[in-house]
């Protein structure tokens, strides 16, 4: 790894060494949950998010 970050945030300045995680990040600032539980209709910014939430229905 060399340690790279060629992918910068235009609103933070934050680098990334891939789109997806510049992406991923960028939806901090853009308020973006395109994740969405079927249960309840709650929505998530990250995908690990929803997935942690639909554990507690389940319990």
């Amino acid at each position: 790894h060399s340690g790279e970050k060629p992918y910068g945030c235009s609103q933070c300045g934050r680098r990334f060494n891939s789109t997806s995680n510049l992406i991923k990040h960028s939806r901090i600032h853009t308020g973006e949950q395109p994740y969405r539980c079927a249960r309840c209709g709650e929505s998530f910014r990250f995908q690990q998010q929803l997935l942690r939430h639909q554990k507690r229905h389940a319990e």
